[in-house]
């Protein structure tokens, strides 16, 4: 329906997970000096984005933006965990 094919999609997945690795480095390290309320909501304002991304890849240069949508679910799935520690410091 969009003539993206499964090779393509696998090319896509490999490519993303290749960047998300490079990236969970780096990320890391910038979030260990910001509070815990800000990392929470920047997983909302993520979840958000990729959603945008995900829906304008079947619009326009479907490629690119289904690559950033993955990227930024990657990045995101490293701070679900922050959920965990919040709750903790909440009720302890």
């Amino acid at each position: 329906m969009t003539g993206v094919e499964v090779l393509d999609i696998g090319f896509l997945y490999t490519a993303v997970n290749v960047l998300a690795t490079s990236l969970t480095y780096f990320i890391g390290r910038i979030f260990d000096t910001i509070p815990i309320k800000y990392d929470l909501v920047l997983i909302d304002v993520l979840d958000d984005i990729e959603s945008v991304f995900y829906g304008l890849s079947y619009f326009f240069f479907g490629s690119v933006f289904l690559v950033l949508g993955l990227l930024v679910w990657r990045v995101v799935r490293l701070f679900y965990p922050l959920y965990q520690v919040a709750e903790r410091l909440l009720y302890p």
